[in-house]
């Protein structure tokens, strides 16, 4: 293996926190009690399926409209996004692998805009040779099209190629790509069997395994 495609919420940088919050704030600004709000179980239907799962969900929970449940939750979390840090260990990843030939890359459902701003603040933008966004207008993951793009444009092999991301969707558009997965779990929340090729659930260890893999090149 020599790329890599990143998931970048929850797998390069722990933007749960925000994306949490901001969903906590647009939840009070529309008059629901704080004592009502469930915060870890909110950031459970986000990991494990998705945001507009956590928007339709608590929508129909708290007899609010969707839609403007939505509109304020992106009017908090356009800033509080900002804030959000990588994963402990992932810029000495990144750079070791480098180091050994490794190239990386992005695939996101985020918008392109709000991704550079964040890898700029924390001076990580040049690690990545490619970044896919969705104002690039591909179909979402699990489809694999975004994935078929970076290897084409890249003219990389699929055999030396993985995914890593956080959610069962990451691993599932790996699959349909042809190339292998890793689930990043820091805390152990995706119980359902994904069939991900490895599973780690912090960076120091999946350092280690990818210097080892690159000692087989």
């Amino acid at each position: 293996m020599k790329n890599i495609i990143w998931d970048f919420d929850g797998t390069l940088f722990d933007t749960y926190p925000q994306m949490v919050n901001s969903f906590l704030l647009a939840l009070k600004k529309m008059h629901i009690d704080e004592m009502e709000i469930d915060e870890y179980e909110i950031y459970e239907v986000m990991r494990r399926h998705s945001l507009s799962t956590a928007i339709q969900k608590y929508a129909a929970h708290y007899n609010l409209v969707a839609g403007d449940l939505k509109l304020n939750y992106q009017l908090y979390e356009k800033q509080n996004i900002l804030k959000s840090k990588p994963f402990f260990n992932l810029e000495t990843l990144l750079l070791n692998t480098i180091k050994n030939d490794y190239s990386h890359f992005i695939l996101t459902h985020r918008d392109k805009q709000t991704l550079y701003q964040v890898l700029e603040n924390n001076h990580f933008a040049d690690y990545f040779k490619m970044i896919i966004t969705k104002d690039d207008n591909l179909p979402r993951k699990p489809n694999p099209a975004a994935i078929n793009q970076i290897i084409e444009k890249n003219n990389l092999k699929k055999m030396d190629t993985l995914i890593i991301g956080d959610r069962v969707i990451d691993i599932r558009a790996g699959q349909n790509a042809g190339i292998q997965s890793i689930l990043f779990d820091p805390d152990a929340l995706i119980i359902e069997n994904c069939n991900a090729n490895h599973k780690f659930s912090n960076m120091y260890d999946l350092k280690l395994f990818l210097m080892n893999l690159g000692k087989d090149k």
